[in-house]
């Protein structure tokens, strides 16, 4: 596995006020002079800033990270997405092409295709991820695998929570996939329900089957297998293939809701990941339950590293996206 963006972080974060300068003597004392994080460190201390082919090597390997928890990354690989930049002028397609057969020197069909323009305007996900100076103290290879584990999960949560979610979109986030959808309620509990409602979404569905992936919480993965069917046998915690289509499960998935997506019609646009650090701030943390604590960094003797990537997302196609919600309610 590629530690190397964690490593960039834990140098930012050791190096405290210390700048680039301090990040980088971290990073070659403890991984080497010859080393990725400490090239692109480097660079930063001549140039001013992040970047260069070290740290475009450094942020893929963060990619590489979120391959296994990000919804997104992980539907791009079953069936890769549509990239585009940002503000690229493209098209959405609301109504198919149409291309018939027809006799030599007879009148060819001239379809009603329609499109409408678009373009992928930038949007910001960020966070803070708060170090101790005694968490800086573990071994290399389990400070690495620490902060590595902590930023793919919560990178992976809020995009997540976004992707699956009916938000309209706004200028900070994107519009969630099920914005506009109407989903189908569940019948009812066990096995032939369960069928019944998968083939409601189906029918349902106006997008390609062979592109397609269905998405669901991790805990209703669970309970789709513990049906106990020929149907769901091959659905776990972390997806499979369900009625034939592969299934991404994940705990950012919002409970309840069987979402079936066209990957094929999605447009994504990027921006590599970018970390800056800081121990002078002072920072709100909120935990779980809604409870906003100050706290002054440089009194904690903490630092913290905010991540931030520019992300976002598309339906290029009408129909592309069916879903089922209400599901497993009684087992709530």
């Amino acid at each position: 596995m590629n530690f190397d963006f964690a490593r960039l972080v834990a140098a930012l974060a050791a190096a405290g006020n210390g700048g680039m300068p301090a990040a980088r003597t971290f990073a070659a004392g403890r991984w080497g002079e010859a080393s990725t994080v400490a090239r692109a460190l480097q660079r930063a201390v001549e140039t001013g800033s992040l970047g260069g082919v070290d740290y475009a090597a450094l942020a893929q390997g963060f990619i590489q990270l979120l391959q296994a928890d990000s919804i997104i990354e992980r539907l791009d690989a079953i069936s890769p997405m549509r990239r585009a930049p940002f503000f690229a002028p493209l098209a959405r397609e609301t109504k198919p092409a149409r291309v018939e057969w027809t006799a030599e020197g007879m009148r060819k069909i001239v379809a009603d295709m329609s499109l409408a323009p678009l373009k992928v305007q930038p949007r910001k996900i960020a966070g803070g991820v708060v170090m101790t100076v005694e968490s800086l103290r573990q071994t290399a290879g389990e400070l690495e695998r620490a902060v590595s584990a902590s930023l793919a999960a919560a990178y992976a949560m809020a995009e997540g929570a976004t992707l699956l979610s009916a938000h309209p979109g706004d200028e900070a986030r994107p519009a969630g996939l099920l914005y506009g959808i109407t989903p189908t309620p569940a019948s009812g509990a066990g096995a032939d329900a369960f069928a019944a409602d998968v083939h409601a979404a189906l029918a349902n569905f106006r997008g390609d089957l062979s592109r397609s992936v269905w998405i669901a919480n991790a805990a209703d993965a669970v309970s789709m297998n513990l049906l106990d069917t020929t149907f769901t046998a091959n659905v776990t915690a972390s997806g499979g293939v369900l009625g034939g289509l592969p299934l991404v499960a994940s705990p950012a998935a919002p409970q309840g809701m069987l979402v079936l997506v066209d990957v094929s019609a999605l447009v994504l646009a990027a921006d590599p990941p970018l970390a800056d650090v800081t121990s002078e701030a002072t920072i709100d943390v909120v935990d779980d339950d809604g409870v906003v604590t100050t706290a002054l960094l440089w009194q904690s003797n903490l630092t913290c590293v905010l991540i931030e990537r520019r992300i976002n997302w598309l339906v290029a196609r009408d129909g592309a996206v069916a879903a089922v919600s209400g599901l497993f309610a009684d087992a709530a």
